[in-house]
């Protein structure tokens, strides 16, 4: 029986992961948490990045690892001290680790630069590893513009007409499981993209006609992205990281497709319209419901 560990079992990805994993009978699967609370009738095992303990108590006994780290500003710190904790584990043999798109790229972002630098740490441990690089997600608007689009019916970014090549979360998941529980994918690299490039104006449509109400995709400049990320709090290294990434989507370096979804798990990446469809609640306006008493 495959003993598997999911870091970030509470998080984007890795909850995807861990639910469908915990449902088979023939793993054993363990699900990593910074909080280490109960997740629904699961507990997870406590999982600190900074802590060498918590993380070799985590990997104790395991087989394989689904990697996967905070957006920090100590993202390089932190993962090295997991993979190296990996390479001194005599039950690990496979690693998964979570990468995004453009890592292995002659000029990456620097965030893409940190991630390979973080898979060729993970290659020197000897340790079997698979990588998936990650186009950005689908989730991402409704996690960073569904208030806006609630509120104002818009949302706002400094992409001009560029088009890129979105992924649903659920993909990602579904690859990083198959790859977890079948043999063959060791020392390969994927790139996960969605079925098409869409550009902004694009996804403004397909979400007008998904909510019924028009949504307005309005372009502003990087100040403007900048100025706005001020006010609202962003740290510093994030207002970097992010504007650099809306620079490397605009040059249209972020456009290119791969099927290594369908090739991987025999089904079709989900199209936006899908995604718009099932997270519909994320952009809907909330109506106050009146209730009258007799």
């Amino acid at each position: 029986m495959n003993r598997i560990l999911v870091t970030g079992a509470t998080g984007t990805t890795g909850q995807f992961i861990f639910d469908t994993l915990s449902q088979r009978n023939d793993l054993d699967v363990k699900g990593a948490s910074r909080q280490g609370h109960p997740y629904g009738h699961t507990p997870l095992v406590h999982f600190d990045y900074n802590d060498r303990s918590s993380i070799q108590a985590a990997l104790d006994g395991v087989d394989k690892v689904f990697l996967i780290t905070p957006f920090t500003a100590h993202m390089m710190e932190m993962e090295s001290r997991v993979i190296e904790e990996i390479g001194r584990s005599r039950c690990v043999k496979h690693v998964v680790k979570l990468s995004i798109a453009g890592a292995e790229a002659e000029q990456p972002t620097a965030l893409a630069k940190v991630h390979r630098q973080l898979e060729q740490e993970l290659e020197q441990t000897g340790k079997a590893i698979t990588v998936l690089r990650a186009q950005s997600y689908m989730q991402n608007y409704a996690r960073f513009m569904g208030v806006n689009i609630k509120a104002h019916s818009a949302f706002y970014l400094p992409l001009g007409v560029a088009r890129v090549s979105l992924v649903d979360v659920r993909d990602v998941a579904d690859v990083a499981v198959k790859v977890l529980t079948e043999e063959g994918h060791e020392g390969n690299a994927y790139t996960l993209t969605g079925p098409q490039a869409l550009s902004n104006y694009e996804i403004a449509h397909i979400l007008t006609a998904v909510l019924e109400r028009r949504i307005n995709y309005v372009v502003v400049s990087e100040s403007q992205t900048l100025a706005g990320m001020r006010v609202a709090g962003t740290p510093e290294w994030i207002r970097d990281a992010m504007l650099e990434l809306y620079r490397y989507q605009k040059n249209e370096q972020a456009r290119f497709l791969t099927n290594h979804i369908e090739w991987i798990t025999g089904n079709s990446p989900r199209s936006f319209e899908q995604f718009a469809h099932d997270y519909k609640e994320a952009f809907v306006k909330e109506t106050t419901q009146l209730k009258m008493t007799a």
